[in-house]
């Protein structure tokens, strides 16, 4: 945890060189009636310190700095417990904290988010070009929507059936299963919704809109620990790709995904 750092551990302008940072982004924002608000958050945590500690095994100095919490989730905004802030303070928190770090000597940096509102997907790009902008240096960013890991990842993510379904829900039951109602998660219907097709090809912005009335599509019903401890390892291995990318040069990003790719519109 690099929160648990002093600054005499990286007092060495040589070493801070060295060092590969973990940026974690999630929201705060209803994750159905039985996974928490803090379900994105969660999920990047453990990626990240999973990935440091594989980072390590090959010889890394790797550290998982705060989580950001907040995000823009308009899609959720009509769910008590959901925060949401501007576009442009998610932008600007972001790139600020990374400029910050890159000015402090620290230029291996990757973010990893799970929380796949395309507003925030496109904040996230928009932050690491204007780091780049501002300092030269390459911001890594481990974007599960695009194809390139997608296509790797379980069906039901491929499905577009991702908030609070089978897919989140096993992966917080493995990281921590209290934070689970289970009560509420076996008795819960199937809900199939296409976040996908409703985003992108009938254009509506909410939750309730979108036919998912308590905050959850898919099939949280069939979560497992099984399949998070397996989604945990393939995610914590694709941050290991883009950091071991970043580092040698060959890792910069040319096509985004889908969620990344439309630029954001003034006042979005």
């Amino acid at each position: 945890m690099f929160g648990n750092l002093r600054w005499e551990d990286v007092s060495e302008a040589e070493d801070r060189q060295k060092v590969v940072l973990l940026l974690p982004l999630g929201s705060t924002e209803a994750h159905g009636p039985h996974a928490p608000l803090s379900t994105d958050t969660t999920i990047s945590m453990e990626v990240c310190l999973m990935s440091a500690e594989k980072l390590t095994g090959r010889s890394y100095r790797a550290f998982v700095l705060p989580p950001l919490a907040y995000a823009v989730t308009e899609c959720a905004s009509q769910f008590p417990g959901t925060i949401s802030i501007s576009p442009e303070v998610d932008t600007r928190l972001i790139s600020d904290i990374c400029l910050s770090l890159v000015g402090g000597g620290f230029k291996n940096i990757c973010i990893f988010n799970s929380h796949f509102e395309p507003v925030h997907v496109q904040c996230i790009y928009e932050a690491t070009d204007r780091v780049k902008e501002a300092s030269g240096v390459d911001i890594a960013f481990t974007d599960i929507t695009r194809k390139k890991y997608s296509s790797r990842l379980v069906d039901v993510f491929q499905m577009g059936e991702s908030h609070a379904d089978r897919y989140e829900t096993s992966l917080v039951m493995a990281i921590d299963p209290s934070l689970i109602d289970e009560e509420r998660r076996r008795t819960l219907p199937r809900l199939p919704v296409n976040l996908v097709e409703k985003l992108f090809e009938q254009g509506l912005s909410k939750f309730k809109e979108f036919g998912m009335p308590e905050a959850y599509c898919g099939d949280p019903a069939s979560a497992s620990v099984e399949e998070g401890q397996m989604i945990l390892e393939r995610l914590s291995d694709f941050v290991l790709e883009d950091v071991e990318g970043l580092i040698s040069g060959t890792g910069a990003q040319i096509h985004r995904g889908l969620y990344g790719r439309q630029k954001r519109e003034e006042g979005q």
